[in-house]
Parts: structure tokens; sequence; C-alpha cells
């Protein structure tokens, strides 16, 4: 009798734990040879190089003062010297995490992986307009594995994370939109809302996205997937919107929004908390307030 999951979350999670019991071989190659390749090609060096900044899924959209600053060519705060190799146990991390997914989906279910979207984002210099959204998870068959009106699909994006921050990520209510002060929620909207996800799953965005946190310290912890409902996806949307519509040099300093609006919530990421802060901003932040 094939087993039945709560929902999608539940499902992600029981997958990979069966996953690295019965790890495909294949499916292990493929992940390491894809790691390979990213490390050989940037990893290594992404803290050392320049690189060109723009307004993109993973960066910029924490707060509309990002794009601001952006938009005045301020030069964000350098990456700590060894982030490359933090970046590389991530992706390390994030690829074998994918693999041993695969490795477990019940039987009528298929994962796309690494899929070059469209942003939405305005096509000029300050702006991304593609990116790569983790992964779909696609119900083929199975109708009995998930409860009945589950959806058929949902997007997912694997984010790599420490000690603190993996614990925090299972016990943070999803139901509303936080905070967000790294930036994951409204990442997973403009993925969510892009039109070629929509072109090949229509009404994905309908139906959410998995927030899966991938514990880069301790793999034998697992995944903790959550639930990222539609209405959270879309007034994440909208606030990425306000990042865009600053990058309008008509548009004045909308000021530490971010801040504003949560307080002593972001102030670690922020710099407020007497600490050195985490935006790229941090400084030129500062400075205005």
């Amino acid at each position: 009798m094939m087993r039945k999951y709560p929902d999608w979350s539940r499902l992600v999670e029981k997958s990979w734990q069966e996953g690295v019991k019965n790890m495909r071989p294949e499916l292990l190659d493929k992940a390491l040879d894809d790691f390979r390749g990213l490390a050989v090609g940037s990893l290594i060096t992404e803290g050392q190089t320049e690189r060109l900044v723009q307004l993109r899924p993973s960066f910029g959209l924490t707060c509309p003062r990002q794009a601001y600053f952006l938009r005045e060519c301020e030069k964000p705060k350098p990456m700590p010297d060894a982030i490359s190799m933090t970046f590389t146990l991530g992706h390390l991390a994030h690829c074998l995490a994918a693999a041993a997914l695969d490795s477990g989906l019940p039987e009528g279910f298929m994962a796309e992986y690494e899929m070059k979207v469209e942003t939405g984002f305005p096509d000029r210099p300050l702006c991304a307009t593609t990116g790569t959204a983790d992964v779909v998870l696609v119900r083929t068959d199975g109708d009995e594995v998930l409860p009945e009106g589950a959806p058929k699909y949902i997007l997912g994006d694997f984010k790599t994370m420490a000690g603190f921050a993996f614990r925090d990520h299972g016990k943070k209510d999803f139901s509303k939109m936080s905070p967000d002060a790294w930036g994951h929620i409204r990442q997973l909207a403009v993925y969510a809302h892009s039109s070629t996800l929509e072109e090949k799953y229509p009404g994905i965005v309908k139906n959410g996205a998995l927030l899966i946190g991938v514990n880069k310290e301790s793999p034998v912890q697992g995944l903790k997937s959550r639930h990222i409902p539609y209405e959270v996806l879309k007034e994440a949307f909208g606030e990425v919107q306000e990042s865009i519509e600053t990058l309008d040099p008509k548009t004045p300093d909308p000021g530490p929004v971010l801040y504003k609006k949560w307080g002593p919530q972001v102030a670690f990421y922020c710099g407020s908390s007497g600490r050195p802060g985490y935006c790229p901003y941090v400084h030129q932040c500062q400075s205005k307030r």
C-alpha cells in the first residue's frame, strides 16, 4: 500500500529520508558533477572578483532602500574574505539534498531542477531579467499519496542554513508575512510569479511554494520544508515591486523601510543592534538615519 502524506512539505521531508537510505548512484554522481562544475566555474573566486551589482531575486529586494543605493551607485559592503568557502559548502549541501530528495520521491512524482525563468524585472542595466528556480515538484500520478485537493505541482527553493537559522526556520510562522530579512520569501515570490513557470505550470503561484531548509552543518538533521501560502507570496511580490519602482530616478529616497516596519526584529540585519549588521548598504543607511 502506498504511503499517504498530509501535505507537500511532509512528502519532501520523508522523501529525503528515504533517498538518503536508498540513494540512486546515478543521481548522486550527477549532483557531484553539478557541484564540480559550479566550483570550477565560479565558487572558489566568487568573493574575490568584481561582479556586476544588479537587482536580482537573490540581491537587493530585502528593503527598497537597497535599490535606492544601488541606483545611486553606492558600493555595497565587501563580503568576508572566506565567503567563497561558505558558498562552496552551501552549494554542495544543496546538490546532495536534491539528489537525496529525487532518490526518495514516491512513484508517480517527479522533480524538475534548476529552471531558467524570466523575473519580469524591467530590461535595463540595473535589473536581472532572468533567474534560476531551484525545483518544481510534480505529481504525475499517485493521487492517493496526497490529500484530495492538493496541488498537482509546487515550486520549491533550497536554502542552506547553519544551526540557529535552521532551528529558527522550523519554528517560524509562515502563515503571514514576516520581516524576511534575508529576502528568502521575496525571492520565492519572484519565481512563483514568473511568466516562464506560469506558462509551463498554469496557476502555480496560487499553490504557494516550499521554502526548504537544508542544514549544512549537520546533514543528519535532514530537511525542514515549510509551505509559504499564496497570500504571503502575493504580499512579498508587492514589496518586490516597491524596490523596482525605487530604481526610477524620480523616486525619492524611501528611507530605512525594513527597519521602520519591523524595528527590533531586523536590528541584527540593519546594524541597529550594536553589531556590524548584514545589509550590504548598512553604512550608507546608518549615515542617513
